[in-house]
């Protein structure tokens, strides 16, 4: 278990200035951030959309690349982006550019041995918040989707601001995740919902985003159905093994969950999901 006095926070980052560091972190990719306040009128965003990606061609062409993929099975090529958007629709463009996006920034930088195991609890949190979205009156397939890939976002803005005094909080054990959030106040002066909900707001994500980031942790839960299907999700992830820290013992809560909401086949799938998306 971490010891919480391991090193205080005025030897890392001082509490008035706690998300100076944060600022100065590279934006999040434009052109997703747009892609996520569109509209979902057919016609309209069809357009927008092909506008949208004529402005970010490397972005395009890794969204070519993407519905050319396995993953998706397709019998003849995807080779235009208007095909793409018919083929794979506004929903699956969301959710695929947002992984993509998401992908991008984690190899701008980040050692792949500490980011790995926060993006793989990412992409299961996201595939499972999506998969219970459809029992649940949570909002869009799409949104679920990306509230979960950008939840702990957070995370990597505290690597990324103060890596060596961060890193401790992703090899520690703590008892719980209340323990592991005060771990990361006492180290950098705050915790990751709070420098992930700072960073949704600054990169232009729309509030329900920002809000899941900030409250998927909360002790009195989360504001909104979406945010709970986070939380839900987040709490899964862990138990199926994608935890986003380590935590001592089984949560036996979480295990019964695991059978009351979670397929076979899902659960198989989930996996193999994981990999393809692998940064």
């Amino acid at each position: 278990m971490a010891s919480l006095t391991t090193t205080p926070v005025s030897n890392a980052v001082e509490p008035e200035n706690r998300f100076a560091r944060l600022r100065k972190l590279p934006p999040f990719n434009n052109t997703a951030v747009k892609l996520l306040s569109l509209t979902s009128e057919e016609e309209s965003s069809a357009r927008e959309i092909e506008d949208l990606f004529r402005s970010d061609p490397a972005l395009a062409g890794e969204l070519l690349v993407a519905a050319n993929s396995p993953l998706f099975g397709f019998h003849g090529r995807v080779s235009t982006l208007r095909h793409a958007i018919v083929v794979l629709g506004r929903e699956r463009i969301r959710t695929l550019v947002m992984t993509i996006a998401t992908a991008s920034y984690l190899r701008g930088g980040y050692s792949p041995a500490a980011v790995r195991p926060i993006w793989a609890h990412a992409v299961a949190t996201a595939l499972i918040a999506q998969h219970l979205s459809r029992h649940r009156d949570a909002g869009s397939s799409s949104f679920i989707y990306t509230a979960g890939l950008t939840h702990d976002l957070g995370r990597l803005g505290l690597l990324a601001r103060a890596r060596q005094v961060y890193e401790p909080v992703l090899t520690n054990e703590f008892a719980t995740m209340e323990e592991s959030c005060e771990f990361e106040k006492q180290l950098v002066g705050l915790t990751h919902t709070e420098a992930g909900a700072f960073l949704a707001q600054a990169w232009g994500f729309p509030k329900n985003l920002c809000a899941c980031a900030a409250d998927h942790h909360s002790p009195e839960g989360a504001s909104s159905e979406e945010g709970r299907v986070v939380q839900t999700a987040c709490s899964l992830a862990a138990a199926l093994g994608f935890p986003e820290v380590r935590l001592q013992g089984a949560d036996a809560a979480a295990d019964a969950a695991i059978d009351e909401q979670l397929d076979t086949a899902f659960r198989e799938d989930l996996e193999k999901r994981i990999q393809q998306f692998t940064v």
